[in-house]
């Protein structure tokens, strides 16, 4: 600290190459055995790490590793990484040394004795080393710290202060005296309420200025500036009221009042929204932008609970669940509040592949309305039919094709009795979507209900297939207007 290099009690003295030596008067500085200990440097609370003790003899002592030195540097890294150690100034910060003192303080009262009414200073002087400081409680500066106070009794008074630091804390106080004065007479104040007069849901400003010596004002009991202070409130019901201020100070105490009036307004309707969601129909595992637009007047906007912007608002949404859904939307504003909703369509676009099987279409026709990715749909024949490995016969089926060729197959595994109507007949077939699945000791057969339209012919094939709608085995609705034998 005071500029000498030392290890310990010894001085260093000189540096040699990459060597730095060190001299002691009347013996040596390290002993025979010291080599390959640490040589330290102490500066304030932290140790650093000059060097390696090589050689001593009796007048110095030569460390043969100096920190300051790169190859020194690279060399001390290195061995604390590979042997996994902590080397003081090279990968760790050491400290020691005798622990630090608590600081000191002096608190002083300027001046220290005062009339009633007067103002005095406290001011504090700190010495050591302090992080903290407070006088009355009140957090000062460390540094020429100081407050300002008015009593309002008369009396002699401590005021006392507390520093702190690393070392500890220390408290020290000082003295005044506050005689008796002429009592100066009570503050007084006028307030006033700007607009007078305002509309159910606007604001009101109350503006106070006090006169004469004050220490505190109050505007409906809420404390305010002085000597001028001012409170903004928004009133929640029609008529007149009156605002009251309080002003008090050694002399006492006044009171002033203030008028105001508010009058009906007219209640706004309550706001409304329409949802969009973009697109309407989705795969699983595809996103759907849902956008909202408020209407009216408006303050909060969310979509399924998610706040979003007004009078635009969107969020994104990513489905797990293949069916139909809502989103609802929902805002809020001073008429009150107002919901939208909106459908939207997951669709599962995993194929569903049903291996050695041989279909001969017999009615066909193309996909009139439904999904667009279906192209033609057809009642058809079913050959050889294998299924997890069961060999089944199955004499029905739909036949689906998509705009990509692919194809799917649901065999008819169920037919309900038609029911007349004129001249058709409705039929509601049960088509086998893909292969059984297992839940707990159940087999559970995924199915598709599918409607077919047949012409009454009279003749002797009883029935012609004209009209067929259902679903796919992913869900995907089709509707086919005209069939006709392939």
């Amino acid at each position: 600290e005071d500029g000498i290099l030392r290890k310990g009690t010894t001085v260093v003295t000189r540096f040699a190459g990459f060597d730095m030596v060190s001299s002691k008067a009347g013996g040596a500085a390290t002993c025979y055995g010291d080599s390959g200990g640490p040589a330290f440097g102490i500066s304030g609370q932290q140790k650093n790490l000059l060097g390696i003790i090589s050689k001593g003899n009796i007048k110095d002592t030569t460390y043969s590793a100096r920190l300051d030195s790169t190859e020194s540097q690279e060399f001390l890294k290195d061995f604390a990484q590979k042997n996994s150690v902590e080397i003081c100034g090279v990968n760790k910060t050491c400290t020691g040394g005798q622990p630090p003192t608590a600081p000191t303080c002096q608190l002083s009262a300027n001046p220290n004795s005062v009339t009633l009414g007067q103002s005095l200073s406290l001011q504090l002087s700190v010495s050591g080393n302090a992080t903290a400081a407070s006088i009355n409680g009140t957090p000062v500066s460390v540094n020429n710290g100081q407050i300002s106070v008015t009593p309002s009794s008369v009396g002699t008074f401590t005021a006392s202060a507390v520093v702190s630091g690393p070392g500890g804390s220390n408290s020290c106080s000082a003295s005044y005296t506050v005689t008796g004065g002429q009592t100066p007479p009570a503050p007084t104040c006028q307030m006033a309420a700007t607009p007078p007069t305002v509309t159910l849901g606007q604001t009101v400003t109350l503006n106070l200025s006090t006169f004469g010596t004050a220490t505190s004002a109050s505007i409906n009991g809420i404390s305010v500036s002085h000597p001028s202070g001012q409170l903004t409130i928004t009133p929640s019901t029609e008529g007149t009221f009156t605002a009251t201020a309080t002003v008090s100070g050694p002399g006492g105490a006044n009171s002033c009042t203030a008028a105001y009036s508010v009058v009906g307004g007219t209640t706004p309707d309550p706001p409304n929204c329409t949802l969009t969601a973009t697109p309407s129909t989705v795969s699983l595992g595809q996103s759907i932008v849902l956008r909202m637009q408020s209407i009216g007047e408006v303050t909060s906007a969310f979509i399924d609970g998610v706040s979003v912007g007004i009078p635009t608002g969107q969020t994104t949404i990513t489905p797990t669940e293949v069916g139909q859904h809502q989103s609802s939307g929902l805002v809020e504003g001073p008429g009150g509040r107002g919901t939208c909703r909106v459908s939207y369509s997951v669709e599962d676009d995993t194929p569903q592949p049903i291996a050695d099987l041989t279909v001969v279409p017999s009615y066909c026709g193309s996909n009139d309305e439904g999904h667009p990715d279906i192209s033609e749909v057809c009642l058809a024949v079913l050959k050889n039919l294998s299924s997890n490995g069961r060999s089944q016969y199955v004499r029905d089926a739909v036949l689906i094709t998509y705009t990509n060729s692919a194809k799917e197959v649901l065999p008819i595994i169920h037919r309900k009795a038609g029911t007349p109507s004129g001249a058709e007949l409705l039929e509601e077939v049960t088509a086998y979507a893909n292969l059984a699945v297992r839940e707990g000791q159940y087999m559970v057969l995924d199915t598709r209900k599918v409607i077919v339209t047949k012409r009454l012919t009279g003749g002797p094939e009883g029935s012609v297939p004209t009209r067929m709608e259902g679903r796919s085995a992913t869900g995907k609705y089709f509707r086919v207007e005209k069939l006709a034998a392939h």
